[in-house]
C-alpha cells in the first residue's frame, strides 16, 4: 500500500500540479479500497518475481477508476465482461481485462477511451461486501446476487435513500442450480427434501429415491449471495451445516460434483457445466429445471435477480454510464453470452396447468407468454423496481413486433385475506399495468384477476407471497 501510494504520488510531483489532478482518482482508490491497494496504473500486481525489472508504464491521463465491490457470482466473469463491453462501446480499442489477481477475487478490466486511461477494478469476495464497501465510500457500484436486507438498508439510509428506482438495478436474472453427478438417478427434488440434504438430516441417496450410497454436500462460503439466497429460499429455518461439507467456490464447486458420485451442490446457473441440474419442486407448484425462461419469469423456485446498487447520484458519471450500458440491448447481449439469464423479451408456447380456473385456460388458448411476470409491494397495486423498468421494456419490444401483436394481462396474488378481495386486487393490479402500457401507447386485448389461484410458491413465506404477486402476459 505505501509502496503503491509513493509511487503514484511521486509520478504526479514530476509532471506537476496539472497531472496531480489528472492522477487524484487513482490516488482515492488507493486510500478508499485497502483491499485493491495492489493494482498499478498499469493493471498490473504489485509484486514482481525475484530479480524483474520494473518500469513505470507509460503515464497517461487518468479519466476516471470505477470501483465495483460484491458478489462473487457477478465479479467472476459478468462485471469484467460488461466493463470491457462498456468500453468498446465508449470507444476503446485496446480494453483487456487483467486476471492476474483473480486468486484474490480482483479483477481489472481497463482502456483508453479518446486518449484517456479508464480502469476497472473489481473486488468480489461477495454480496455482503457490495453494502460495506457502498457504506464506507470504498466502491462506486456494489454488486449482489441477492437483494439488500433491512438491517443494510438502516445503515446505508444516512448516505441515500435505498432501494429506490435511482439506487437499486436488476441487471440480470441467474438460478441458483441444485447440481448433482450425472451419473445420480435422481432427477427431481422437492425445496423440503433439498433443505434436509444441506441441514445434514438426510445422509444418503436412498432417502430420496436414489442408490444406496452416502450424499456429499459442497456449499458456497457464507459470503456469497448464493449461500444466502440459498439459506433463505431453501432451508426456511434450517441452517447449512458446514460440517462435513465442502466449501468450495462457483467453479471448482462444479467440478467437484461432476467428479463425484454421491455429490450435491447448489451454484448460479452458468455454473452447471457437466454436473446435472435436478428439477426443484416448491409446494403445490410444478417441478422444473432452471432454463432461461423458467428463470426469466422466476416460475423456477430458486431464481434470483442479480443486482448493481449506487448512490442516487454517483460521483462518476461513467459509473452511472456503465450501468444504463449493462441495462442496453448490448449490455443484456454480454449477460446472454455469460450464460446468465438477460432481461430481454422471449415469447413461448406453455401448457394451462391441469388446475388452472378454466377462464384462464381459455383466455390463453393460441397465446404465446412472454418471459417476465410484473410483480408488486405487497398490498397495493405498486411495481416493484424491476416492473417499473419491464413496462419500458415491454413497450419497446410490442412497438417493434410485426405484426402487431394482441395483449393480455392476468393477475395473481398471494392467499393472504379473503379471496374475493384477492380477486379484485389481482384485477386492480392488471389494469395497473394495463394503464401503463397505454401510457406507452400499447392498448391490451383482455385485463383478468385469478386472486390466489396458481400459486408457484408456497404462501407460508415472504419471498414465497412475493413470487405469487404477479401478472403474467401472454401475446397472441
Amino acid at each position: 500500500m505505501h509502496f503503491l501510494h509513493e509511487r503514484v504520488t511521486g509520478l504526479a510531483d514530476e509532471l506537476g500540479m496539472q497531472s496531480r489532478a489528472l492522477l487524484t482518482p487513482l490516488l482515492s482508490l488507493v486510500v478508499a479500497m485497502p483491499s485493491c491497494a495492489y493494482l498499478l496504473q498499469s493493471g498490473q500486481p504489485e509484486e514482481t518475481p525475484t530479480g524483474a525489472a520494473t518500469t513505470a508504464s507509460p503515464v497517461a491521463t487518468v479519466a476516471t477508476v470505477v470501483r465495483l465491490g460484491g458478489s462473487n457470482t457477478m465479479g467472476n466473469e459478468l462485471a469484467p465482461k460488461l466493463a470491457l463491453g462498456f468500453l468498446s462501446h465508449a470507444g476503446s480499442s485496446d480494453g483487456k481485462i487483467d486476471e492476474s489477481g483473480k486468486a484474490k477475487n480482483k479483477i481489472v478490466v481497463s482502456g483508453h477511451v479518446k486518449g484517456e486511461l479508464v480502469t476497472f477494478a473489481i473486488d468480489y469476495p461477495g454480496s455482503s461486501a457490495a453494502f460495506q464497501c457502498l457504506g464506507a465510500k470504498a466502491c462506486d457500484i456494489g454488486m449482489a446476487s441477492r437483494p439488500i436486507n433491512g438491517e443494510e438498508i438502516d445503515k446505508l439510509k444516512p448516505l441515500f435513500e435505498i432501494p429506490s428506482a435511482a439506487t437499486e438495478h436488476v441487471v440480470a436474472m441467474d438460478g441458483i442450480a441444485v447440481v448433482v453427478n450425472r451419473a445420480n438417478r435422481v432427477v427431481k427434488l422437492s425445496v423440503s427434501q433439498i433443505a434436509d440434504i444441506f441441514s445434514g438430516t438426510t445422509t444418503n441417496w436412498s432417502q430420496v429415491g436414489g442408490s444406496s450410497q452416502p450424499i456429499q454436500r459442497y456449499v458456497r462460503g457464507t459470503d456469497s449471495g448464493t449461500y444466502d439466497t440459498f439459506q433463505h429460499v431453501v432451508m426456511h429455518g434450517k441452517k447449512i451445516s458446514i460440517e462435513g461439507a465442502k466449501v468450495l467456490e462457483s467453479e471448482p464447486l462444479s467440478q467437484a460434483v461432476s467428479a463425484d458420485e454421491g455429490g450435491i451442490g447448489f451454484i448460479g446457473l452458468p455454473y452447471v457445466d457437466h454436473c446435472k441440474a435436478l428439477a426443484v419442486q416448491d409446494g403445490d407448484g410444478a417441478a422444473l429445471t432452471p432454463s432461461a425462461f423458467s428463470v426469466a419469469t422466476e416460475d423456477y423456485a430458486l431464481s434470483r435477480r442479480l443486482f448493481f446498487y449506487t448512490p442516487e447520484k454517483p460521483e462518476k458519471a461513467l459509473a452511472s454510464q456503465f450501468v444504463d450500458f449493462a441495462l442496453s440491448d448490448d449490455g443484456q447481449k454480454i449477460v446472454e453470452q455469460t450464460g446468465f439469464v438477460s432481461l430481454a423479451v422471449a415469447e413461448a408456447n406453455l401448457q394451462s396447468p391441469a388446475n388452472a380456473p378454466p377462464e384462464y385456460t381459455t383466455a390463453i388458448a393460441g397465446a404465446r407468454r412472454l418471459s417476465f411476470d410484473f410483480r408488486f409491494h405487497a398490498g397495493t397495486s405498486a411495481l416493484d423496481v424491476k416492473g417499473k423498468a419491464d413496462v419500458d421494456r415491454l413497450v419497446r419490444y410490442l412497438k417493434k413486433a410485426t405484426p402487431k401483436p394482441t395483449v393480455s394481462l392476468f393477475g395473481f396474488t398471494d392467499n393472504t385475506g379473503v379471496e374475493t378481495k384477492n380477486v379484485e386486487l389481482s384485477r386492480q393490479r392488471a389494469k395497473a399495468v394495463a394503464d401503463f402500457l397505454k401510457r406507452g401507447g400499447i392498448e391490451t386485448n383482455a385485463v383478468d384477476g385469478f386472486g390466489s389461484a396458481l400459486s408457484i410458491a408456497p404462501n407460508d413465506t415472504p419471498e414465497g407471497r412475493d413470487k405469487n404477486r404477479r401478472i403474467e402476459v401472454w401475446v397472441k
